[in-house]
């Protein structure tokens, strides 16, 4: 029995020891290498590059329509009732 507890005590104080190093450390390479301040990138570029993410993700196929036909829901009133439906919610 009183042998469980040392290893649980000496188990428990390499953890905190190791964490302790690990604080120190991190301080130690913060202050050795301070941050250094980024060059702005413009915000046109990461308009860009939202734009060829969602493309991308979309597998290249954004179609792109004239006039919406009055009478046939769009997309988004779908999705919306979709996930009204799924959380039980009266819809109109």
């Amino acid at each position: 029995m009183i042998y469980g507890l040392y290893i649980t005590a000496i188990g428990a104080a390499a953890v905190f020891v190791s964490l302790l190093a690990i604080v120190l450390a991190s301080e130690v390479l913060v202050r050795v290498f301070p941050e250094t301040s980024t060059t702005a990138v413009d915000t046109g570029l990461k308009k860009v590059a939202a734009v060829a993410a969602v493309y991308s993700y979309l597998g290249g196929q954004i179609e792109v329509r004239g006039r919406r036909e009055a009478n046939v829901p769009s997309n988004w009133a779908r999705e919306a009732r979709s996930e009204a439906l799924d959380r039980r919610v009266e819809t109109g």
